[in-house]
């Protein structure tokens, strides 16, 4: 039962790691880069001046925020006694560790995704009502939420 929970945990882990380094590389590119031609193509008003200004304070406030959310110094010790754990065949350790990153990756997410969400809110606050529903029509709900960001 142990080595079930072990096993699950550093499947979760991996997996974590592995959206992680897929969602650094997308907020690096424009979040909203999409935006301007799907306005476009929904037949909306293209964005104002005083819209793109606002846009690029919600996103600076993301990408500072994303900044702020990165596992740190600890998760890299953690991990690094976790290995030593496995290596010296001591299960305790490892699954301690285990838990350690485990915990600090769930936080890390979680600011993440409220940062995702702060900065989606922010993005349709910024739109005006005729310019959201031409989007949501074009694209539907899903469509939309993906073009307002990571």
């Amino acid at each position: 039962m142990t080595n079930r929970h072990a096993s699950t945990t550093v499947m979760v882990v991996v997996l974590f790691l592995i959206t992680l380094g897929a969602q650094d590389r997308q907020f690096r590119r424009d979040p909203l880069r999409h935006l301007a031609p799907a306005l476009k193509h929904a037949g909306a008003a293209e964005l104002t001046l005083m819209q793109q200004a606002q846009l690029l304070s919600v996103l600076k406030e993301f990408r500072e925020a994303q900044g702020n959310s990165r596992p740190g110094s600890e998760v890299h010790e953690a991990r690094q006694v976790y290995q030593d754990g496995i290596l010296n065949l001591d299960i305790g350790s490892a699954e301690t560790q285990a838990g350690v990153i485990a915990n600090k990756m769930a936080t890390g997410m979680r600011s993440r995704l409220e940062a995702e969400a702060k900065f989606k809110i922010g993005v349709l606050k910024i739109l005006s009502e005729d310019q959201t529903e031409l989007l949501s029509q074009r694209n539907g709900t899903t469509g939309l939420f993906q073009l307002l960001g990571p």
